[in-house]
Parts: C-alpha cells; sequence; structure tokens
C-alpha cells in the first residue's frame, strides 16, 4: 500500500461542465494552492468581479470547514507558461480561470482549469471550484495518511519550511463573521462535505457518531490509538487490515471538520511525520486542552455603559472570556446560541458530569428559565424562542429530530472564533455541539447565582 496515490479523476466534480484537470511536472511557485486566478486583460468588469468573489469568500460562513483558505485574484501579467505544457494549451484555448489544487499523494502538479464566458459568472463559477478543489483535497489526504512513513510524504515535509507552517497553521480562523452575511454563491454544494471525501466507510461512521451509536468517548479513544492503527492498515494479514480500516473510520468520523482540518494539515506539514500520537493530541485531547488553557468563562449582568463591548440592549447578562490579565474579550452570538450555550456551562458548573452533552430537547423547562433570565423574555417570549428551534413535529418532542440545533451550534462556534482571534489559544475545549461536550473545567466557569438554580436534567 505504500505510495498509491487517489484517482481524482474518477470524482465526478460539480464544475465538470465548464472545467477539466490539468497536470504538470513543474509546479509555478507563483500560483498559490486554493487560490481562483482570473485572467481580467485589464477589463475592469472582471476585475471588479474578481475583488466581489474575493471578498465573499473572506466572509463565507463556511470556511471554517475547508481545508485550504479559498481566495481569488487576477492572475498575475507576467506570469509564465511552459508553451508545451497542459496549462499552457488550456489558456491558449480560451480557459480563464486557474485554481492550484491541493493533492499531497502525489509528486505531479494537478491544477482546475475553468472556462467561462461572462464576469458576472466568476463569482458562480469559482464557488463551484473552490467546492471541488476542497473534496479533491481531503480525497488525495486519507492516501497521504494512510501511506504516511512514504518517501513522498517526506519529500513534501522536507520542501516545506517551518516559516511556511507557522503562517499556514494560523489562518483557520480568518475572515469569520458573526452575521454570516457572505452572498458567495455554491448552488446547494456551499456546505463541505468534509467527512464524505474521506470514503463511505467515514461517512457511514458518521451518521452513527450523529445518533450517539458511537460515543464521544470511543472516538477520542480511537483518535489517541490512530498511529498503531495506521500501522495495521499496512499490515499483511487481510483480517487485519479490514479491522483497522474500519477504526480508522470511527477516528476521523469522531473529529469536527475544523479538528480535521488543523489535524490533516499537521500530518503533511509537520516537520516529525512519523509523531501521529502527538500531532493528534495536541488537536483532539479537548479535555487536556482545557485543563491547560489561560483562558476562563465569565457571565456577568449587564453594565449600564455597553459602549465598551457594544451587547444588543436587551442582553441581561454578557458573555466573555477572560485573560490572565483580567481583560474581558466579549462572546456574541444569537439569543438561542447563547440560552444553548449557557445551559452547557450551568451543566458544567453545577453537576460536571464527564463526556456529557446536553440535550436540549429534554431541557425544555431549563432553556425557558435560562431565555427569561438572560433576556427578560417573560414566559410568552421563552415558549416562542424555544419553538423556534423546530424540534417538534405534532405534539410530539422527536428523538431524532434536530430542527435549528445546527445553525445555533454554528452561531456559537463563530462567535468563540471571533473572540479567540486576537488571543493565542485554540478555543476547541470552550466549544459545544450535538456530538462534542464543552471540555473547559468547572473551575474556568463563572456565573452568576441565578443560574445555578437552574436543573438540567441528564436523562439521554
Amino acid at each position: 500500500m505504500t505510495g498509491k496515490q487517489s484517482d481524482i479523476k474518477s470524482l465526478l466534480l460539480h464544475s465538470h461542465f465548464f472545467t477539466e484537470i490539468a497536470e504538470e511536472e513543474n509546479v509555478m511557485s507563483e500560483l498559490m494552492d486554493g487560490t481562483v486566478y482570473v485572467f481580467c486583460n485589464e477589463d475592469v468588469k472582471w476585475k471588479t468581479a474578481v475583488c466581489k468573489t474575493k471578498d465573499a469568500f473572506e466572509k463565507c460562513m463556511y470556511r471554517n470547514a475547508w481545508l485550504l483558505d479559498f481566495n481569488c485574484k487576477e492572475m498575475p501579467i507576467d506570469i509564465k507558461l511552459d508553451k508545451n505544457s497542459q496549462l499552457s494549451h488550456f489558456i491558449e484555448n480560451g480557459y480563464n480561470l486557474v485554481l492550484p489544487l491541493y493533492t499531497p499523494d502525489r509528486n505531479i502538479k494537478e491544477y482546475l482549469v475553468g472556462k467561462i464566458d461572462n464576469s458576472k459568472n466568476v463569482e458562480s463559477a469559482a464557488s463551484f471550484m473552490a467546492v471541488d478543489a476542497d473534496g479533491i483535497a481531503k480525497f488525495c489526504l486519507k492516501s497521504a495518511l494512510i501511506n504516511i512513513n512514504s518517501d513522498l510524504f517526506d519529500k513534501r515535509i522536507a520542501d516545506f519550511s517551518e516559516e511556511e507552517y507557522k503562517k499556514l497553521e494560523c489562518q483557520y480562523d480568518d475572515g469569520i463573521i458573526l452575521n454570516n452575511s457572505s452572498k458567495i454563491s455554491f448552488r446547494g454544494y456551499h456546505a463541505p462535505r468534509s467527512m464524505s471525501a474521506f470514503g463511505e466507510g467515514v461517512a457511514d461512521a458518521r451518521e452513527k457518531v450523529k445518533k450517539c451509536e458511537i460515543s464521544y468517548q470511543e472516538g477520542r479513544r480511537k483518535l489517541q490509538e490512530l498511529s498503531g492503527i495506521i500501522k495495521k492498515i499496512h499490515s499483511e494479514d487481510s483480517d487485519k487490515r479490514e479491522k483497522a480500516l474500519e477504526e480508522y473510520n470511527v477516528a476521523m468520523a469522531s473529529m469536527s471538520d475544523r479538528e480535521a482540518k488543523l489535524l490533516l494539515r499537521k500530518f503533511i506539514f509537520s516537520s516529525k511525520p512519523s509523531d501521529v500520537k502527538n500531532n493528534v493530541s495536541s488537536v483532539t485531547d479537548r479535555e487536556t486542552m482545557g485543563v491547560k488553557s489561560k483562558y476562563e468563562i465569565v457571565v456577568t449582568e449587564r453594565e449600564a455603559n455597553r459602549k465598551p463591548y457594544n451587547f444588543a440592549d436587551d442582553y441581561q447578562y454578557w458573555l466573555f472570556i477572560k485573560d490572565q490579565e483580567n481583560k474581558l474579550h466579549p462572546v456574541k452570538m444569537a439569543k438561542t446560541s447563547m440560552t444553548i450555550y449557557m445551559l452547557s456551562l450551568i451543566e458544567r458548573v453545577t453537576k460536571n458530569k464527564k463526556y456529557h452533552v446536553v440535550n436540549i430537547k429534554n431541557n425544555y423547562s431549563a432553556y425557558k428559565e435560562v431565555n427569561k433570565l438572560l433576556f427578560m423574555s417573560g414566559e410568552e417570549g421563552s415558549e416562542k424562542s424555544f419553538k423556534s428551534l423546530d424540534l417538534k413535529i405534532g405534539n410530539v418532542y422527536e428523538a431524532n429530530r434536530q430542527g435549528k440545533l445546527g445553525e445555533c451550534y454554528s452561531d456559537i462556534e463563530h462567535g468563540l472564533q471571533y473572540a479567540f482571534k486576537e488571543l493565542d489559544e485554540d478555543y476547541s475545549p470552550f466549544l459545544i455541539s450535538r456530538e462534542f461536550p464543552l471540555a473547559i473545567p468547572k473551575e474556568k466557569i463563572t456565573l452568576p447565582k441565578a443560574f445555578l438554580k437552574v436543573k438540567i436534567e441528564q436523562k439521554m
């Protein structure tokens, strides 16, 4: 299984109706992976379309799940192409979009090239190409990861400087905004399907994680065993290989999109490719990260002067991240999101049950009580807030119905990303979702007394 690369031409690309893949022996160092380069030929309309698309990429709410930080730029006017290359051939035949692909499982360089006739279509075309490029990158990463000890892998490590790695690692949270105002037109393909890109086995395991058929604890345990699992994948014993692949699927499916992004970057760019265990722990051991964190969560009553933090008028309590110098960094999110987040904070402080994800459907009363405290919403307002989550069908709260919880958890993450943007630490232990519990210890959470009286139900 050494050196085996993925067959990217077997993938059905969403952009297939206007793109092709070009292969080159030599890398064009002037062009960055993940950037859609557009031949504008000094045309103002095309230049404007490029600027608009660049801005849309930077503000896109799905940016966090991409492996690369996609961008859009004009093709440099002084770009030099080998006249005998495939890329040059496509460009001579009217192809005016070029996106260098990130394919870490091979030496040859791949480019996604596109051809459009109207500047009005730049944004749509770039979005199609970005989704395909993201899928190709993750598809190739599976081969690179499983073949982690190959000569090719070591060569890519050696060619990548420490300065470039540090710059890349720090880019994961750039461009996130809270109001999700991006108009990037992904035509239904805008949500990156990172787990399915790793194969059907990972996608199937991900569904089991969502249904709690694979527990958070089991998934984290498999992640910590990933180094040994990868070694067993190379075994000549077919039964051992098959079992190892199943364990690999569970490990990969147990990560959030963001964790997968950071971890896989570390595998590809780390100066110690054999040190799998340390790479895994540095990204996925949320509990240890929480204990070591320099930061705390603080909820305070609103103050008369809200100008320093600019919280909305009807927020009676404010949420902050506090640093070691007692400086407060505001965390802003929608009312439903903040109510859900507060339930997890309360559970951690009052019950402190390890690995526990608060079941929102089972905490109807607690949700309303917290919502009333946070926003002075009253019985009618808190009831309306809970109903807005859309968890109910008829008169029954469906066990598997997720309603709008996914949007709330995304909003919570956006709020934390923004708060941690200038801080020198990962926000992972402060994060919650349907599958991931709060991992910050209760000693680092400060809540007003009124919230400590709220009872959180722990029945699943």
